[in-house]
């Protein structure tokens, strides 16, 4: 609903200011076109479960990802974290690991892989 305003908005915007048909480097085009297909897939795969299983389920995996990707860039880029962050993050995920009941497999519904692909 807010790209139905936002996108129009925009391209009058860019239009006025001659810069609607920007040039794209041609070593740029790869990256910007998986760019797009990842957020696209992004969308259909979080659409997905929340269509497909319980939102309670799909919001608390969707709580993950910030302490997720916290823990990424401590570990895959060399960021520093201070000691509270990582004390904090640590309480957020065991309070996440609470919420989602792990040891409940048998009723783990489909929508929970969707959620965690997106």
């Amino acid at each position: 609903l807010r790209g139905l305003v936002v996108v129009p908005l925009l391209a009058v915007l860019s239009w006025g200011r001659n810069e609607l048909c920007a040039c794209i480097e041609r070593r740029d085009r790869r990256i910007i076109l998986a760019r797009c297909v990842a957020e696209v897939s992004n969308a259909f795969c979080f659409l997905g479960a929340i269509h497909l299983g319980p939102l309670a389920d799909v919001a608390v995996v969707t709580g993950a990802q910030p302490l997720l990707v916290m823990l990424g860039a401590a570990c895959f880029l060399g960021e520093q974290i201070g000691r509270t962050s990582w004390l904090l993050g640590t309480l957020g995920l065991l309070g996440i690991v609470m919420v989602s009941r792990p040891l409940a497999i048998v009723n783990v519904s489909p929508s929970i892989f969707l959620a965690i692909i997106s």
